[in-house]
């Protein structure tokens, strides 16, 4: 046992995880304190941290990695779900059963950090399982790869290991930043310091102290250079910014509290006019951004607002496309997949657009063009 002094009160403390959240000590009006309580931050509530690729997503929670949608490469890790088939799916929620931190969707992989190592699964031909082998995986393998962070693109993936990127996977445009464009098995650092990272179609963003760089493709003016020549290693932009995110031919980052936009503009999704190949501003004041295909979201006022393709429903509104509009749904965050998109307000969860593997987890496989809610076992 042994005594600590709060204040002008001492008090006894029993050395047990067991009886810590019990305890409570005397104060003068006779209220009780938990110690665990004003120590420990609030749990994020529900399923959280949702990440989406082409038909499936992931998400947070319980300390565990939960997934719905299309299953055919094995990328959900659902034991006893079936593979290879068109009609391999779930359309509510599930627990994988592998606690995990933090969770990335590619298009039809994924990756997971469990106890400080990237942990991958799915589609594996191009390397983006970082698993030096070109088998896919039906069930969560550990890479062995200390991270921090994890992204996922299209074919490829990004970590964050020892502040610098890391990279492995599809490597036709240099987006992997080691090799030129050699694909690679196996995750490897690329040098590139940074505190966040996103990972689009066959380009990505970082952030290095405050300043956004950006690599790969660059057909579109994706990587906002002012040019459209694709870049095989880390460049960059000038631009400060506090968040990024790389969507499929296009991306968005946040900068003095506004909306900026580069690259393919087919579907109205940079929601600006003037040039697609630099950064721009939108006009659009917001808290967060995220990226899908054709589309981008944003919260702004507290509501979500998007931009871009609406035909599945994915803009979650009506009317023009081509401008920022508000979907009139609160929310606290916004995650974008390739063709949906879902919206937390408080614990509440709702989602919206392409739904024709149970990715929006409502259930069903309907499309949906407005925001609906989502029940989570």
């Amino acid at each position: 046992m042994k005594s600590i002094l709060l204040g002008s009160l001492a008090a006894t403390i029993i050395s047990s995880a067991v009886y810590a959240d019990t305890f409570t000590y005397r104060v003068p009006m006779g209220m009780k304190y938990s110690l665990l309580a004003a120590a420990a931050p609030a749990a994020p509530d529900g399923l959280h941290s949702i990440s989406c690729g082409l038909n499936h997503c992931y998400g947070l929670k319980d300390g565990n990695a939960w997934a719905v949608g299309y299953n055919f490469h094995g990328q959900l890790s659902i034991e006893g779900l079936c593979t290879g088939s068109s009609n391999c799916y779930i359309s509510t929620w599930q627990d994988t059963g592998l606690a995990a931190d933090k969770v990335a969707a590619g298009a039809n992989h994924g990756y997971a950090i469990s106890g400080g190592t990237i942990w991958s699964v799915g589609r594996n031909d191009l390397g983006q399982l970082g698993d030096a082998t070109a088998s896919n995986k039906s069930s969560w393998v550990d890479t062995g790869q200390p991270a921090t962070d994890i992204a996922a693109g299209h074919h490829f993936g990004y970590a964050i290991n020892g502040g610098t990127v890391w990279s492995t996977g599809y490597n036709l445009n240099g987006q992997l930043g080691r090799f030129y464009k050699t694909t690679q098995y196996t995750w490897g650092d690329t040098g590139q310091p940074a505190s966040k990272i996103s990972a689009g179609g066959n380009h990505g963003y970082s952030l290095r102290d405050g300043t956004v760089w950006s690599i790969g493709a660059n057909s579109d003016g994706q990587l906002g250079l002012g040019h459209s020549n694709e870049r095989t290693s880390w460049t960059n932009t000038g631009i400060v910014a506090s968040d990024i995110a790389a969507g499929s031919w296009h991306g968005y980052i946040l900068s003095g509290g506004e909306v900026w936009s580069a690259g393919k503009d087919d579907y109205g999704q940079l929601g600006r006019g003037g040039s697609i190949y630099l950064w721009q501003s939108t006009g659009l004041t917001a808290t967060a951004i995220s990226a899908g295909y054709e589309a981008g979201y944003a919260i702004s006022g507290s509501n979500v607002w998007s931009v871009g393709s609406n035909r599945f429903g994915q803009g979650a509104r009506s009317g023009s496309t081509s401008t920022w509009g508000d979907t009139g749904q609160a929310a606290d965050s916004i995650f974008a997949g390739l063709y949906n998109v879902y919206a937390k307000s408080g614990s509440d969860l709702y989602s919206a657009g392409r739904n024709t593997k149970g990715e929006l987890g409502v259930g069903d496989t309907g499309d949906r063009s407005s925001f609906t809610a989502v029940t989570v076992p």
